[in-house]
């Protein structure tokens, strides 16, 4: 893997923690990556990777260290871990503009993730303890002003992340493992009002686990992250949600570590399945591809170490 370009700005606040999330945007024409920074939600054409360009930039309003963002259609939505709500964003004046469109923080103000499927936004990590693990927004009618669906709790509890295929839904759970959920009656319900998603199976038993972060499945196949030293990457067989077993665990170990899977060990944070590869946000190990063609014996296909002098969790978060 190969360096192409790169956008900094240095008179951004944060240090080490300078930018946070980070997802990408087409128009068919021109692409884009969508990042977030402590202050703002920065628009940037990569369509030429050699030269990035900042196109836009809107501040949420509050200093964090946490910011999620997707796209619908050329809309972009951005939630964060201070008192925005949800934050809704026209792409389609892009590379001239962007508009916030909307500012939606009656039913929540703060949450840490949300993914988009089908029309639908599914936010977690709101304050705990409200009722509120998974908040779900309709984006199909009006996306550029989407109403609130429904807000539920969900029985493993907080949400760190979630990752939304049609009605099945996969939410990392923290030190409580993954959970599998059943939407179909909570945004297509017979009766016309949302029930609540129902839990299918849980997986909390596996290789060394810590601080279940995210996952992404295809088919049968589930990758899992767990965001602590140490613990890997996991590959599950969910062929039978009431049995999901792990099939392998694997760990770049750039450093050469010589106990990958000790607290010395390095760090995960998103994958992102694409064909047989999988493409990770390994921290200090910078950005990871991992070949899982064969899922028994997973093998590092290319990677680029993006901040090579240190052993924490600076480095590829997105």
């Amino acid at each position: 893997m190969n360096f192409r370009g790169q956008w900094f700005d240095n008179s951004l606040p944060g240090g080490s923690v300078r930018y946070n999330d980070l997802w990408g945007y087409s128009d068919g024409n021109r692409d884009y990556a969508l990042m977030g920074s402590r202050q703002y939600v920065h628009f940037i054409e990569v369509t030429n990777a050699g030269a990035p360009i900042e196109r836009a930039r809107i501040g949420g309003g509050a200093n964090t260290t946490w910011r999620d963002i997707k796209t619908y259609q050329n809309y972009a939505y951005a939630v964060s871990e201070s008192s925005e709500g949800l934050l809704v964003f026209d792409l389609s004046g892009l590379p001239n503009t962007v508009t916030l469109t909307a500012q939606l923080d009656t039913v929540f103000t703060s949450a840490h993730n949300l993914f988009i499927d089908g029309g639908f936004a599914y936010i977690v990590g709101a304050p705990r303890n409200t009722g509120r693990d998974l908040i779900i927004y309709d984006l199909r009618s009006t996306p550029q002003n989407p109403t609130h669906w429904g807000s539920f709790a969900l029985p493993n509890g907080y949400a760190h992340d979630i990752f939304v295929d049609g009605s099945i839904a996969y939410a990392s759970h923290e030190g409580r493992g993954l959970s599998v959920y059943d939407l179909q009656n909570t945004i297509s319900p017979m009766g016309g009002v949302p029930l609540a998603p129902v839990e299918l199976g849980r997986i909390d038993s596996y290789f060394n686990p810590g601080y279940n972060h995210s996952s992404w499945a295809v088919g049968n196949l589930m990758v899992m992250a767990d965001e602590t030293h140490g613990s890997p990457l996991s590959l599950v067989d969910i062929s039978d949600y009431e049995t999901m077993t792990e099939i392998s665990y694997f760990i770049s170990n750039l450093l050469g570590v010589s106990e990958p899977y000790s607290g010395d060990g390095p760090i995960v944070h998103n994958p992102f399945l694409v064909g047989n590869l999988c493409y990770v946000s390994h921290y200090h190990d910078g950005v990871v591809v991992f070949d899982i063609s064969n899922p028994t014996n997973v093998e590092i296909a290319a990677y680029y170490d993006t901040e090579p002098d240190n052993t924490d969790f600076s480095g590829y978060q997105g």
